[in-house]
């Protein structure tokens, strides 16, 4: 393999912080494992196998498995939905290497680009796609329903209120069905756009591109979208508060890797230059990840005047890293970065089979909601809830005093099954109450656990993990990544407070 170009790499990370090839099919994707129990062994067998190995009828671990919703359990009344908020298409004038348009701004997409994305999404089974492209660039230029990626002839079904399209219901190749939804990205992230506000693109562009309250709630009146706080790191600690905030974004990978450049040049450059000896690629961002401590501040002191849902956003621009990596995909391809992260919505299961753009704005309003790091794994088992005089508050939930209030948590486990003879990972549950310094710890365990709150707040499970399960993905040097790090960050639960709502 040629050696890495340094100034190219430079640039092309350069490029991932201010922000392919088809992937070939993998044993360890998607494929159903071979059950342990044979067809024709006895149910009660089967069972007892399951009881004793959670995992044991889950196809094999690997660092590409992909997970349908359709094998995560029901909670109580809801189903578990999957999914992103924050992603850039061919209506993105920095996406597709900075060439979403061919001849010209005004030209025909890019077409490579265009089919990447939605394979991407499909390739990942999501089930909701919300996206935010740019308006500074080709969002306030272009109509509905161009911007939700329709394809009439790929069988996808546009959803229409008041006589317009507001969402696509996207089909798959394998005749997998999503939503795609749009909305824009300027630090303020527009979620769920129903319909353009302004009839000119120069009036969209003034509109668009103004934060402000104002903005914020004829976003809400008129465009019954949402808007949330994203790039934590490029705000002041004092004005990212000043807004009526729906959302926050609590980690956004491409100011991760401009804060740590120099380990992403490094591994990059060795995961090409020594795919024997270096992590397997899916893995790459274990090299730079951590948590922002703006992040982490801002979600606090934001979380203590208003209730907000918090989401990972990917990101996704394709447009940073084209070199295809020792798996045979680019580096930055929207399948990879739709796969190293994860959103869990909590949908009622009378209107699972209906969901549509409202149903899921509404359970993200309501901080139903749930995030995960899925480069360690899929989570399996989560669950955060709260129970005060007899009812169960959900994630979101606002309880009306801390009088008798106990918060229930599931540890999660690693979805999959793992290679024989593998390292069990560390996996720890840490509650924590927001404080003006932060986030403070009060409760913690390896198993599930009740905490009985003694004082009114704000709270959230922070699940971290030791990675001991991924040692014979991690090359030659395994030590520099089996750190402990967060893996899934639940949703708020109000405890007591009287903050303002979505």
């Amino acid at each position: 393999m040629k050696k890495l170009n340094v100034l190219r790499l430079f640039v092309a990370s350069a490029m991932l912080a201010a922000c392919g090839n088809k992937t070939t099919a993998a044993s360890d994707a998607t494929a159903q494992a071979e059950p342990d129990v044979a067809v024709d062994a006895a149910v009660d067998v089967a069972a007892d196998v399951s009881a004793q190995d959670p995992a044991a009828n889950e196809p094999d671990f690997g660092p590409r498995l992909v997970r349908p919703s359709s094998a995560i359990a029901p909670v109580r009344e809801f189903v578990v939905r999957q999914g992103h908020i924050h992603a850039h298409t061919v209506f993105s004038h920095d996406a597709c290497d900075g060439s979403p348009r061919v001849n010209g701004e005004t030209g025909d997409r890019n077409e490579q680009c265009f089919w990447d994305f939605r394979d991407g999404i499909c390739d990942n089974q999501l089930d909701f796609m919300f996206i935010t492209d740019h308006p500074a660039g080709l969002f306030c230029d272009y109509e509905y329903p161009a911007e939700m990626l329709y394809e009439a002839g790929q069988g996808d079904e546009l959803i229409g209120r008041d006589g317009a399209p507001v969402a696509n219901q996207l089909k798959c190749k394998d005749g997998h069905k999503l939503l795609l939804v749009p909305g824009y990205d300027n630090k303020l992230m527009c979620i769920g756009l129903e319909r353009h506000l302004r009839d000119t693109p120069e009036e969209r562009h003034a509109l668009y591109q103004a934060v402000t309250n104002t903005t914020i709630e004829e976003l809400h009146t008129k465009g019954h979208a949402l808007a949330a706080a994203a790039y934590a790191s490029d705000w002041a600690r004092e004005e990212i508060s000043k807004f009526n905030w729906d959302g926050y974004e609590v980690f956004n990978p491409s100011t991760n890797m401009k804060a740590h450049m120099a380990a992403m040049l490094t591994a990059i450059s060795e995961m090409v230059d020594s795919p024997d000896t270096a992590p397997n690629p899916e893995l790459a961002v274990l090299a730079v990840y951590e948590e922002g401590a703006a992040n982490m501040q801002y979600w606090s002191d934001i979380v203590q005047k208003r209730r907000v849902f918090n989401y990972i956003g990917p990101n996704a621009h394709r447009n940073s890293l084209a070199m295809e990596m020792s798996d045979g995909e680019r580096g930055d391809s929207y399948r990879r970065l739709f796969h190293w992260f994860g959103n869990f919505v909590l949908i009622p299961k009378d209107q699972a089979a209906t969901a549509d753009d409202r149903t899921y704005k509404s359970a993200f309003a309501s901080g139903r909601m749930y995030n995960a790091f899925l480069f360690y794994g899929y989570p399996a088992g989560f669950d955060f809830y709260a129970k005060q005089a007899g009812q169960l508050f959900e994630m979101g939930g606002e309880m009306p005093s801390a009088d008798g209030v106990t918060l229930h948590v599931a540890v999660p486990r690693i979805y999959g099954k793992l290679p024989t003879g593998t390292e069990a990972p560390v996996i720890t549950a840490k509650l924590l109450k927001a404080v003006p310094d932060g986030w403070q710890e009060v409760a913690s365990g390896t198993q599930d656990f009740d905490f009985s709150v003694t004082s009114a707040g704000v709270y959230r499970v922070d699940v971290r993990i030791v990675p001991n399960h991924l040692k014979k993905w991690l090359g030659a040097t395994p030590e520099n990544y089996l750190t402990e790090r967060s893996w899934v960050y639940s949703g708020t639960m109000y405890v007591g407070t009287n903050y303002a709502k979505p």
